[in-house]
Parts: structure tokens; C-alpha cells; sequence
């Protein structure tokens, strides 16, 4: 529910607040906001009305034709109000509480079905100024409370009679919004909110009951979108990524916590609690590739679950992150790759460990694993033109790859657990006209080195558990000794080469 968090609290900065300026007129407001709606495919219909110079925006409703005629997205919002002030700037206004209506019509095999969904939308303190020139406005916003709240939800063809509610809720925003329609449209954005917190249940009439509730603190994000004028296909959005489209996000959130809870016939069947002390986020998506990291610390997460696990069990960590970077275009030149991971200091509880190791044996030590790989590939898939990708199978079985690696460097390898350590690097090329020697893969050229700990004590320790046998043990010994020195009491290191003649030397010894 994090990502909803996030996604929500970005419309609702985008749709109620409004940009600063030198002489604007209501009239360049609503030209602006029109500008942004439609340059992300919307159809907007609305009613002005001018009274004194100000406008009074009623029965605004965005329409979405979802492509190759698989229905529609209906989204009507409640009515907006633009008043010049006497600075030049316009204040931009909404109800305390008003109505928003979204529904949806998917169409898809000759069947169809339907959802609307009616929301109440409650703003306590909500201000905001805009201000700018024409085609250039910021909107400067904020608003004590945002309240959303879920109410009727029709769905055809109807299913088995359910209850649904849903409330969302944002306290101390502050943003700054800035739109600027030229050759591109693009929206700035800044923003802060105080606690968010949501609350979501189902039921229906079998007895089953779903709540899972959840927030946050404190937030903060930054983004920036740019949408071309150019008209896009969404399913060759490709086209628009090389027209200027593009995507960058930060976000980062303070105490964030959930609870799910699932039941039937009041019998708890799931119980999961997770927990964050700060998580962190950037998003990249453009032309030049999508990037994306992700962080949390002090992560903890317990979960009951009767039926399977007669105790309750958790685990934390006080770091985990991801990074994730691949190319989206077609490009003769090379483009980056990386793939990252880092769990820090991971800690199981004892009912856990115990459905394996009862008795002891095995050190409870925390558990660290982390390793960054980087490297560039050559790509010829636009990964966003969805149409051509479905000739990819055949050019695969064809034998034309589509994506070659080049290089790849591997670094910060970390891993250590139940008494064991190792570390490692490894930094490699590849010819990829060679598909001989390695029986269909590109020949890789480099090296690759790593060292080990703890293995022959853990090793005894599996021999008492009795998941391991000392004949076992023994016989693993000469094939360590191929690919590993022993340099310490229980040190094991290795360095491998794969040379440019197709050869492979372990320890500087040539096994093939």
C-alpha cells in the first residue's frame, strides 16, 4: 500500500494544487491546466463559467479511451473556482467537500464489464495561489487535511454481495507546483505532508474479511514530469520516449507501518505487521534507460498465520536497497545495465530458526548479503513499442539475440550467516562472436576472485545437526582443493581467469 500512498498523494498535489506568476488571468489558469490534462491523452469536458473576470469550472470530467478499443476511464471532479486577485495572481478554490466519480468500461473477447466507484473528498484549509505568466504557472498549496473516502461501488456483471470500505487521509500539505506548456509540457513538483494513513476492509458473504491498514509519518517528494505535444500510442510509447517523454521521482517517507489482517467466520487465518523506520526512493524513466533505487532502515515485519505456523515469527533488518537499471530504446551504441541488493544485519526469530535447527546448533548471528553487478549491453528492443515485442520469441529462436552483454563488473559482494563469510569482485568482457566456445554463450574475458570463512566449522555443525554425514564431509575435501586454496585455519580463497584464447585458469592453474 506504500506505492498507493505515494501514487495518491501525488494526484492530489497534481489535480487540487495550482502554480506563481506576474499577470495571469483566470482564464491562463484553467488554458494551463487544460494543457497538462491533455497532453496525458485525457479528454476533458467542462462547463466555464465567467462572472466578473472569474471562472467557475463545473462538471469537469476527464475521459480515457484505453487503445485498440478495450473501453474507457471516466473520472469526474469536483467543481473548480479561479478568482483574480489585485497582485495578478489567481486563487484557485474547491468545496470543503465535494463528490468525485471514477468508473471504468473494459471491454475484451467480446465481453465487457463495468465499475464505478463514488468517493467523498473533504479539504480542511486548503489554499492556493496561482501565479506566473501564461503558458508558465506555479501553483503554491496547502491544505491542513485531505480526506478521501470511499462510498457505493457498482460492479457488472454484479458478483456475490460484498462490502467494501476505503478511507485515505493526508494532514499538512505543502506544495509547489510549477506547469510549463511549450514543445513539451512540464510538471515540477514539490511537496511535504504530514501523517498519511489509510484504511481498506472487504467482506463478503462467504465470511471472509480482509482489513489492512497503514501510513506514514512524515513525507516528502520531488518529481518531474515532461509529456511532448507529439501525439502518443501507448502501445508504441517508444515514439514518445524519443520525443522527449521522461519521468523523474524522490521520494522519501519517514515511519512508515502496515498491518493486514485476514479471517474468516471471525478465525484469524493471517496476521502481518511491517514496519520502517525511513525509506528512501528515486525513479528515472526517459530515453536513456530506467533507473530506479529504493532503501529502507530499522525493517521489521511479524507475521501469525495459526493454521500453518503454530508460533509467531518475524525478522528485521536495519538496512535492505535495491537498484535496478536497464535500457528501454533501441541503440547501436552501448547502454548500462545494474542490478544491486543489500540486506543488512538480518534477524530471524527464534521459531524460525527452530524448524530447522531445534536444538541450537547452528550461531543465530545476523545475516548480511550484498553485491552490486554493472555492466553495458548492446539493445535493439524498444521496450515500450508492446507490438513489436511479440516478435521477439521468434527472432530468439531464431538465433538473434536481442540484447548482447559487453561488459560486466561485479563489486561489494558481502555475505556472511551462521558463522560463514565471503567476499568477491569480478570484472569481465565478452565476444560476442564467439558462440563456440562455451556452447552458445559469448566468450567472457576477465577475472573473478573471492574468499570464504567458516565453511569447515559450519560444515561440522551440519554434521551434528545430521543434514550431513562425516563421509560426506570428507569427500567434498579434494573437490575444494581444485577451485579453492585453503590460506587460514578456515579460509578458503580463489581467483579464477577466463582468458581471450578461450582458456580458464583457477588459482593459475589451467582446467581447461
Amino acid at each position: 500500500m506504500k506505492v498507493f500512498s505515494r501514487l495518491a498523494q501525488g494526484t492530489v498535489l497534481t489535480l487540487l494544487a495550482t502554480p506563481l506568476a506576474a499577470q495571469i488571468t483566470p482564464q491562463d489558469v484553467w488554458d494551463n491546466q487544460m494543457a497538462y490534462m491533455q497532453a496525458i491523452g485525457l479528454t476533458v469536458a467542462a462547463m466555464p463559467q465567467e462572472t466578473g473576470g472569474n471562472l467557475t469550472i463545473k462538471g469537469l470530467e476527464l475521459t480515457y479511451d484505453v487503445p485498440m478499443g478495450l473501453g474507457w476511464l471516466y473520472l469526474m471532479l469536483p467543481d473548480m473556482t479561479l478568482t483574480a486577485n489585485a497582485d495578478g495572481t489567481v486563487s484557485v478554490g474547491y468545496p470543503e467537500q465535494s463528490n468525485i466519480v471514477a468508473s471504468a468500461m473494459i471491454t475484451a473477447e467480446g465481453d465487457s464489464g463495468s465499475v464505478k466507484a463514488e468517493f467523498t473528498l473533504t479539504l480542511q484549509g486548503f489554499a492556493s495561489i496561482a501565479a506566473g505568466t501564461p503558458g508558465d504557472i506555479t501553483y503554491q498549496s496547502s491544505a491542513g487535511l485531505v480526506d478521501l473516502a470511499l462510498g457505493n461501488v457498482n460492479i457488472a456483471p454484479s458478483i456475490e454481495q460484498f462490502d467494501l470500505t476505503a478511507y485515505f487521509t493526508m494532514r499538512e500539505l505543502v506544495s509547489t507546483t510549477r506547469i510549463t506548456a511549450g514543445d513539451a509540457v512540464v510538471i515540477d513538483t514539490q511537496g511535504t505532508n504530514g501523517a498519511t494513513v489509510y484504511d481498506l476492509s472487504f467482506s463478503d458473504e462467504t465470511g471472509m474479511k480482509f482489513r489492512s491498514v497503514g501510513g506514514v509519518t512524515s513525507s516528502s517528494a520531488t518529481s518531474r514530469i515532461a509529456l511532448p505535444n507529439t501525439s502518443s500510442d501507448l502501445m508504441n510509447l517508444a515514439v514518445a520516449f524519443r520525443d522527449g517523454l521522461a519521468f523523474d521521482i524522490t521520494s522519501d517517507a519517514v515511519g512508515t507501518f502496515t498491518q493486514t489482517i485476514a479471517e474468516i467466520s471471525g478465525t484469524v487465518l493471517s496476521d502481518q505487521k511491517q514496519s520502517v523506520g525511513r525509506t528512501t526512493q528515486t525513479l528515472h524513466l526517459a530515453q536513456d534507460g530506467f533507473h530506479l533505487t529504493t532503501s529502507g532502515t530499522d525493517i521489521a515485519f511479524d507475521m501469525t498465520e495459526p493454521d500453518l505456523i503454530p508460533d509467531p515469527v518475524s525478522l528485521a533488518m536495519s538496512r535492505a536497497a535495491l537498484v535496478i537499471g536497464f535500457p528501454i530504446s533501441a541503440s547501436p551504441a552501448p547502454q548500462p545495465v545494474e542490478l544491486g541488493l543489500e540486506l543488512r544485519d538480518l534477524t530471524l526469530s527464534e521459531p524460525v530458526w527452530a524448524m530447522f535447527d531445534y536444538s541450537g546448533i547452528l550461531p543465530r548471528d545476523p545475516a548480511t548479503l550484498a553485491f552490486n553487478l554493472s555492466g553495458n549491453v548492446s539493445n535493439s528492443v524498444d521496450l515500450f513499442d508492446f507490438m513489436s515485442l511479440s516478435e521477439l520469441e521468434g527472432q530468439i529462436n531464431a538465433g538473434l539475440l536481442p540484447v548482447s552483454l559487453l561488459d560486466l563488473g561485479v563489486t561489494g559482494v558481502e555475505a556472511s550467516a551462521v558463522g560463514m563469510s565471503a567476499t568477491g569482485e569480478a570484472a569481465f568482457t565478452f565476444d560476442n562472436t564467439d558462440l563456440v566456445t562455451y556452447d552458445g554463450l559469448p566468450r567472457p574475458i576477465g577475472t573473478a576472485s573471492a574468499t570464504l570463512t567458516g565453511l569447515y566449522a559450519f560444515t561440522d555443525k551440519l554434521v551434528q545437526l545430521g543434514i550431513v554425514t562425516e563421509a560426506d564431509v570428507t569427500m567434498m575435501g579434494p573437490g575444494l582443493a581444485m577451485v579453492a586454496d585453503l590460506t587460514g585455519e578456515d579460509t578458503l580463497t580463489t581467483a579464477v581467469e577466463m582468458t581471450a584464447d578461450g582458456h580458464i585458469k583457477v588459482n593459475g592453474q589451467q582446467i581447461q
